[in-house]
């Protein structure tokens, strides 16, 4: 929905404010981390060249997961995507994962074209459209890992969607994962008026909460000030000033200078990020993260 100017000023003056103090009011319990690909270039061909600097953050994360051992705890992997878009990251958690994944369910609030040919062409797919909100009720009760991947933003009641998973892991009492995946505050003047809100170590801890009677919470810092300059002298910036996204105009140039960013954002760690992940193990047998 395209916002009026008052609406913007609306934005971020409530963006602002919701971002102050991050590392205030924390959970105590939250083991917080900075993330890092040992093996950054053995990786890096298997990313999106023209992807932004918190996509390829997003993408490595995912796919450095430790997918094999995560199979084993959790007796395979039967994955629910909530806001699954498109459904192509299907495709990709399955080569990520080494195919351990015994079922995708991806779930989002509009019906993509997509979705009847991946789900045709591969039986373990299947997509539903639904509200956040009701989630519980598309829930297969083999369910075990719970992905939310840049879209807990644009959910109008994001605490109401963790609160239905965490009744779900109570019943369940098995070992379950739930990675979610969204934009720090930095993202407030990276990405304008994008989604509803941003998040901060702070805002996370009421997530985090939630769950310390099931089991742990790690939350991961991605990527540090290297991304987001990258970011907004390669694509803010220059769309603002209306001369057009530079990734399409100096691919090459994006690519290598993206690579440099984010290595050098992994080896020191930035209190400002630009995405964080959050993983949360519940009922586990031991530790992963």
């Amino acid at each position: 929905m395209k916002l009026s100017q008052t609406q913007k000023i609306r934005y971020f003056i409530d963006n602002w404010w919701n971002n102050r103090s991050p590392l205030q009011e924390l959970d105590k319990t939250l083991t917080m981390r900075n993330f890092v690909c040992a093996d950054l270039g053995s990786y890096w061909s298997k990313l999106n060249k023209s992807s932004s600097p918190s996509r390829k953050l997003c993408d490595l994360f995912l796919m450095t997961l430790p997918w094999q051992k995560l199979s084993t705890e959790l007796g395979g992997i039967r994955l629910v995507d909530v806001g699954c878009g498109s459904g192509n990251y299907s495709l990709r958690l399955l080569e990520w994962s080494n195919k351990t994944l015994q079922s995708y369910t991806g779930i989002d609030i509009k019906k993509d074209a997509s979705w009847e040919k991946l789900s045709r062409d591969n039986p373990r797919f299947k997509f539903m459209q639904s509200d956040s909100r009701d989630i519980a009720t598309h829930i297969n009760t083999r369910s075990n890992f719970f992905l939310a991947c840049s879209s807990l933003e644009h959910f109008e009641e994001d605490i109401t969607y963790f609160a239905r998973i965490k009744e779900y892991v109570l019943r369940q009492k098995k070992p379950a994962i739930l990675i979610s995946i969204f934009p720090s505050k930095a993202c407030l003047m990276l990405y304008l008026a994008h989604g509803i809100r941003q998040y901060t170590p702070r805002t996370i801890s009421k997530i985090s909460t939630l769950f310390k009677d099931t089991g742990y919470s790690v939350l991961f810092a991605l990527g540090g000030q290297e991304s987001i300059r990258l970011h907004r002298n390669f694509i803010t910036i220059p769309l603002l000033r209306k001369i057009g996204d530079l990734r399409e105009k100096k691919p090459e140039e994006y690519d290598q200078k993206s690579f440099t960013a984010i290595k050098k954002d992994m080896r020191t760690p930035s209190r400002t990020p630009v995405f964080y992940a959050l993983v949360t193990h519940c009922f586990g047998t031991e530790k992963f993260f």
